[in-house]
C-alpha cells in the first residue's frame, strides 16, 4: 500500500473533528473532578479540570484513530475506481 499524503490529511483533520463533537468524541468520566476524554474512536486526548487543569496525551490512541481513518479512506477510494473500472468495462 502506497502512502498518500491526501488520505494522511483528511484522516488527520477527521480525527481531530471527530474528537471534538459533543455525543460523539467527547466523553466525561468523572463529573465530580470534571475530567473530559477526546477522540473517536480511540481516546487519545484528556482534560482534567480538578487539581488546576491538567492534559493527558495517548499517542497510540491517536495513531490508532489516524491508521482507522486512513485505512476506511483507502478503502472507499479503492472501491470508487473499482466501480468507474467497470463502468468504462460495460459502456
Amino acid at each position: 500500500m502506497k502512502f498518500d499524503k491526501t488520505l494522511s490529511l483528511v484522516s488527520l483533520i477527521i480525527v481531530i473533528i471527530l474528537s471534538f463533537i459533543p455525543n460523539v468524541g467527547i466523553k466525561v468520566v468523572d463529573e465530580v473532578f470534571r475530567s473530559y476524554y477526546f477522540g473517536f474512536p480511540a481516546l487519545w486526548l484528556g482534560y482534567h479540570k480538578g487539581g488546576g487543569g491538567q492534559f493527558s496525551f495517548q499517542v497510540f490512541n491517536l495513531i490508532f484513530d489516524f491508521l482507522f481513518f486512513y485505512l476506511i479512506f483507502w478503502l472507499i477510494k479503492k472501491l470508487i475506481k473499482k466501480i468507474a473500472k467497470l463502468k468504462r468495462k460495460f459502456s
